[in-house]
């Protein structure tokens, strides 16, 4: 998370939205980013059903990303079309 905040973006973490607890939230950007370890604990609906509700609370996006390696943080950066200041 701190090559995020590097970038000069604002890291909020487990932040609460709604009833919902999110792993990161990036206020500028209305994204939210959620953090899947290895083991999956819920389904692929309940995953849907929650992101759609999100939207529906203002989030503009939610990325799923696997761990928090540099190189994934860099990629979400570039999806996110944020490349610093």
């Amino acid at each position: 998370m701190e090559f995020l905040s590097n970038l000069g973006l604002v890291v909020e973490v487990e932040k609460n939205i709604g009833s919902y607890r999110v792993d990161i939230f990036l206020p500028e950007l209305k994204t939210v980013v959620e953090v899947d370890g290895p083991f999956m604990y819920h389904s692929e609906r309940r995953e849907e059903k929650r992101d759609e509700e999100l939207e529906r609370l203002g989030v503009e996006r939610v990325e799923h990303v696997t761990g928090l390696a540099k190189g994934k943080l860099e990629a979400l950066a570039r999806r996110l079309g944020y490349e610093g200041d």
